[in-house]
């Protein structure tokens, strides 16, 4: 089963990116997408979890109490500056 399963994957891949290898860009691009492929996978499998539960995915959220926090960029991001403020209090946006 693995076995097969591979072998759809990997003609998946084939058809989605090629498979053509004259150097070592090419390699290391093969290899990248080769990698981002199982990623984007998963992903469209998620989609389709949520879906099938008839919900919709909300990303990174943490629930306490009757409070709900997302996360809304990195920490160099202005919004993550504006959430750490403390005059704020969690509730700002940016």
């Amino acid at each position: 089963m693995v076995y097969s399963l591979v072998a759809q994957i990997l003609e998946n891949f084939k058809a989605a990116y090629g498979l053509k290898i004259t150097d070592s860009s090419d390699l290391f691009l093969t290899e990248k997408n080769l990698l981002e492929f199982p990623m984007k996978l998963g992903r469209a499998a998620m989609g389709g979890v949520f879906q099938q539960l008839a919900t919709s995915y909300e990303g990174a959220v943490i629930r306490k109490g009757n409070r709900k926090y997302k996360f809304h960029g990195l920490p160099n991001d202005e919004s993550a500056r504006a959430i750490r403020d403390p005059l704020c209090q969690g509730s700002c946006r940016v």
